[in-house]
């Protein structure tokens, strides 16, 4: 009996790995199978124990590498994990020169001060150029456009790139709420109108009705004309900058 027991409990460990383990970008993954759905994603090793299925780590940022051929690739395509320093691999090209990417924290060298940038810690005995403290950390999985985000100093967000300043962000959000104010004020006259039609001829319902349509119609063109007032009120006359 103890020995169909120490079977079905082997046989469990080989297949839980590979069964266990969602393969969708953020969940987590199996370190045995190293498989991800999607072609972008590697399984990457995020604790002790723990691997998840993220973007493929970009040139320069941390990796875990293979040891006795246990671990999984976690550079992207044409990358390599390797060793920088005590403790340190990053993912750069087969050719390249792990020194080349990295900087003296002590002396700020090769660092271009022109372009602001300025030798940061990305971790542990791994310091490196960068225009931004955090842009590492961050955008560390994420996509490309991260990085370009944070050096443009804007924010990274579930919603994409958004600017930091309050009038930046209304800019941005601008288009949108536009399109939103005349979708519901075109269902505030659509619901109206059916309204009437249903309304079997009860006057407090037409006359409802009707007052609605007048306050959908009214507010649709105050949103046609919105950038006609803005400009107005906003640069005319209170004369905000920036608009």
């Amino acid at each position: 009996m103890k020995k169909k027991l120490i079977l079905v409990a082997v046989f469990c460990l080989i297949l839980l790995p590979k069964t266990a383990y969602s393969q969708n970008t953020w969940e987590e993954c199996s370190p045995w199978a190293c498989e991800c759905d999607k072609a972008a994603d590697r399984c990457i090793r995020t604790g002790f124990g723990q691997y998840q299925c993220r973007p493929a780590t970009k040139v320069g940022y941390d990796c875990q590498p293979q040891a006795l051929g246990l671990g999984c690739v976690e550079c992207g395509s044409g990358l390599e994990c390797k060793r920088a320093g005590f403790g340190t691999y990053i993912c750069i090209s087969e050719d390249a020169d792990p020194k080349d990417y990295l900087c003296n924290p002590w002396t700020h060298e090769p660092c271009d001060k022109d372009e602001g940038e300025k030798c940061v810690r990305v971790s542990w005995g791994h310091y490196e150029c960068s225009k931004s403290a955090t842009a590492k950390k961050l955008c560390d999985g994420m996509p490309p456009e991260c990085d370009q985000c944070i050096e443009t100093g804007k924010s990274w967000t579930a919603l994409g790139c958004l600017p930091t300043d309050p009038l930046g962000l209304i800019k941005h959000f601008f288009p949108f709420l536009l399109g939103l104010g005349g979708l519901v004020a075109f269902s505030l006259i659509v619901f109206s109108g059916i309204q009437i039609l249903t309304s079997a001829g009860n006057p407090e319902k037409v006359q409802g009705a009707k007052e609605t349509i007048t306050s959908a119609v009214t507010g649709l063109l105050f949103i046609i004309l919105s950038l006609f007032l803005l400009k107005l009120i906003g640069v005319d006359v209170l004369q905000i900058p920036g608009l």
